[in-house]
């Protein structure tokens, strides 16, 4: 019961706001941080005291500006990751304009799962040529739409990756398979995340930051990453509501 009033309390009060956004930023830039994207932070040789900004945009791409217009008027940057059914022409031309790293946040394995009706992992395996191939024919048709290298992704989680015990960052381990996709990096690569360490996630109201939050770590000095999602920081029920009952829908007929 408490799960569920939490949810739909969260449905119409995020529990975040964007001026908690900025006074995290704030605090760092105090504290001598030095703030980056992910390709950025990537680019460093010895890199200390930095906050990477990371934003997988799950829903409601418009909440991109949003966090964008923040960044940009404290001089920083940062990472965002659309999925095919969040990809927006016009969001997207104008944080790469204002030279934020746009990626894309791919669930190719899952998509497939669901469509078919597949539920077995080692039967998932034996599809995962007509996977990758759905993968080079999105993130073809997506440069081709945004005029941009997209060499960035970052995997979905989606509840059919929990229930088969498969992500859909195994679809692109394969380095030859990245490099004919022209992929530079995944960002959950072991050797990026073995960089900064300590990974922070924003959440609901029940568990508004995981591990920790932000100011918490920003007190203690060390590097980390801050992953952030639309619907925790800008309230719009009709979005929220209706990715839920899409995920349901999908459970039911899956």
């Amino acid at each position: 019961m408490r799960r569920t009033l939490a949810k739909l309390q969260d449905y119409f009060r995020a529990p975040h706001s964007f001026a908690d956004y900025e006074q995290i930023l704030r605090s760092a830039l105090d504290r001598s941080y030095q703030i980056f994207g992910m390709e950025s932070f990537i680019a460093l040789s010895a890199p200390s005291r930095c906050l990477i900004l990371r934003h997988d945009i799950d829903n409601d791409p418009l909440a991109a500006l949003a966090f964008a217009q923040i960044e940009e008027s404290l001089g920083v940057k940062a990472s965002y990751f659309f999925r095919l059914n969040t990809w927006n022409d016009d969001v997207i031309s104008r944080l790469a304009a204002n030279g934020h790293e746009i990626g894309y946040h791919f669930e190719e394995a899952a998509t497939y799962a669901k469509a078919r009706h597949i539920r077995d992992k080692l039967i998932l395996l034996d599809h995962y040529d007509q996977i990758r191939e759905q993968f080079r024919n999105n993130i073809k048709d997506l440069r081709a739409r945004s005029g941009l290298a997209l060499s960035a992704v970052a995997a979905h989680g989606d509840f059919a990756n929990k229930i088969l015990n498969l992500g859909n960052r195994q679809v692109i381990r394969d380095p030859g398979f990245r490099a004919q996709c022209g992929i530079a990096y995944e960002a959950y690569d072991e050797a990026i995340v073995a960089a900064y360490g300590v990974h922070i996630s924003d959440g609901g109201s029940l568990c508004p930051y995981s591990p920790l939050s932000p100011q918490k770590q920003i007190e203690k000095g060390e590097t980390f990453l801050f992953l952030s999602h639309p619907r925790w920081w800008k309230t719009n029920p009709l979005s929220s509501i209706g990715s839920d009952l899409r995920m349901s829908c999908e459970r039911l007929v899956w």
